[in-house]
């Protein structure tokens, strides 16, 4: 995974239709909520789909906050979203074999301050990101 494409998907999208691009921005920019803070502390390796990630074993409340209110937004909007539970990660490799070797990290500290809507543009044999939106996560008082 190269870094400048490391991200930890809130709610993942799929396709979604160009017309209805505006409205998502629209929504996404009228969410609030507070800078959170995640600590991920797990090396999984998920075998259904040959990808390695850092994962936590503590989802902070505010981020699970987010992605419900998020994908909640989406649907108002008539835009399929996965209908499971949230799992934060961080992909760090696709496409691998097995799991690797030495599974101990030391703990990674993340904190966001703000989030953002990307588009996935495929690649040959991998995938670039665009961001098509930003907006920032304020601390209380700071909300308008």
């Amino acid at each position: 995974m190269q870094e400048h494409n490391i991200h930890l998907t809130l709610v993942f999208l799929g396709d979604v239709r160009a017309d209805l691009v505006p409205a998502l921005q629209h929504m996404a920019g009228a969410m609030q909520g507070p800078p959170v803070d995640l600590v991920l502390n797990t090396a999984e390796y998920w075998r259904h789909n040959h990808v390695v990630c850092a994962g936590t074993n503590l989802c902070p409340p505010a981020l699970r906050e987010l992605c419900l209110r998020l994908g909640a937004g989406a649907s108002d909007l008539g835009i399929r979203t996965e209908a499971r539970d949230y799992v934060p990660h961080i992909t760090l490799l696709r496409k691998a074999e097995r799991a690797p070797a030495q599974r101990d990290f030391s703990e990674i500290a993340w904190h966001a301050s703000e989030f953002v809507l990307i588009r996935s543009l495929p690649r040959r044999g991998s995938v670039a990101y665009e961001t098509i939106g930003r907006w920032a996560l304020a601390a209380p008082g700071w909300l308008s």
